[in-house]
């Protein structure tokens, strides 16, 4: 898939996790979003995306699908509503559960998987 393509889709997804899932933060009135980061670095070679408070990052050349790029960023959205200001809430349990046993994990796996085709319908439907 063309760059071009994945950034489109990417974007879309983000929009469409903006609208869909709002954000717990408010400022001046007005919602607080990370900001979307799309990532080619090639020494990645495993992982699809990253949060942190300031960011969802999505590494574009581990991602090769349009449902690895929406899934991905629906995935790290996940983490943004569950721990918005601070990933301290994760870290404090990071070492007593392995990856997939990790309940934020769990709950943004599940995300994913509920919402990826319906994200992936929506966006292919926007011009």
């Amino acid at each position: 898939m063309k760059e071009t393509t994945k950034i489109k889709v990417a974007e879309r997804c983000f929009d469409w996790c903006k609208s869909k899932f709002g954000s717990p933060i408010s400022g001046n009135s007005k919602k607080v979003y990370p900001n979307l980061i799309l990532d080619g670095d090639r020494r990645r070679k495993k992982l699809y995306g990253q949060y942190s408070p300031t960011e969802i990052k999505v590494f574009l050349n581990v991602c090769k699908t349009k449902k690895e790029i929406v899934s991905t960023i629906i995935h790290e959205y996940t983490h943004f509503l569950q721990m918005p200001k601070s990933i301290k809430p994760y870290h404090k349990i990071q070492d007593k559960f392995e990856y997939f046993d990790n309940p934020f994990e769990k709950e943004a796996i599940l995300a994913e998987t509920k919402f990826t085709k319906k994200c992936l319908k929506q966006i292919k439907n926007k011009k």
